[in-house]
């Protein structure tokens, strides 16, 4: 599949622009394409998931693109109709772009949008098309609320308003929580994890989490959950990062863990 990349507006050529700024909107195509094709099909290959430049016309900014034949038509489908339809008027509440997409849609409307220029993309044998300018509402990712178990190994705790901890997630993240003020029971919870500093805990408590990766945006920890792994931390987050992409999200572990521990 081949795609059209045309740019329009004010002195819109090659020549218009610094080298490394046509490189970065190609850039930040490349990496819309290629998160939101993972998004649909996560086993993909990651060569077969980037495209390639075929030709830059002169006189204009236009580029020719071509997909590989692995690259899902989901995808594209699924960028024209969250852009058509932002809000989620006539569309399915269940597309969304993924979050590099979003990430990367948003940086190339702001170099767009500084030189009001409009850049179209096209299928060239199929009836796709997405256009981004500065008026292109890209949509915030969609946001839940839920009540989530989490794990991971205890790297720091202090504060008081609210006392916080900071855990080291299998995947190498860190992930501050806030422990609650409810009848002050956050001092109390901080005083209990201190005694297992860089051991591996586990909390409960109401998360905000990004549905498009799953990531925990902010984490109210309401309960320290009884926990006496047999392994020591350092031998279980070895064994999780071993599954290197079967590990699921952060918000996905709760019974994961429960088949790893005693």
């Amino acid at each position: 599949m081949r795609l059209d990349l045309t740019i329009e507006g004010p002195d819109a050529a090659p020549q218009a622009l610094p080298m490394r700024e046509l490189a970065e909107l190609l850039k930040q195509l490349d990496r819309a394409l290629a998160a939101q094709a993972k998004a649909h099909n996560a086993a993909l290959d990651e060569q077969s998931i980037h495209p390639r430049l075929l030709s830059l016309q002169g006189g204009s900014i236009a580029a020719l693109i071509e997909l590989s034949e692995a690259y899902p038509p989901e995808a594209l489908t699924t960028m024209q109709q969250v852009l058509e339809s932002p809000q989620s008027e006539g569309r399915d509440d269940r597309l969304y772009l993924a979050e590099g997409t979003r990430e990367a849609l948003r940086e190339m409307q702001k170099r767009l949008a500084h030189r009001q220029w409009r850049a179209t993309i096209r299928a060239t044998s199929h009836p796709w098309s997405i256009q981004l300018d500065e008026h292109t509402v890209i949509p915030e990712p969609p946001i839940t609320r839920e009540y989530i178990t989490l794990y991971g190994v205890l790297i720091g705790v202090g504060g008081d308003d609210p006392p916080r901890a900071t855990l080291r997630l299998p995947n190498g993240q860190r992930l501050a929580v806030n422990l609650t003020r409810r009848q002050q029971r956050g001092i109390a919870m901080a005083q209990m994890l201190a005694q297992r500093l860089y051991k591996m805990v586990g909390v409960r408590g109401e998360a905000r989490i990004r549905l498009t990766d799953h990531a925990i945006l902010y984490m109210r920890v309401d309960d320290i959950v009884p926990y006496n792994p047999s392994q020591d931390a350092e031998s279980l987050l070895k064994k999780l990062r071993q599954l290197g992409k079967g590990l699921p999200a952060p918000s996905r572990v709760e019974d994961f863990y429960a088949e790893l521990t005693v």
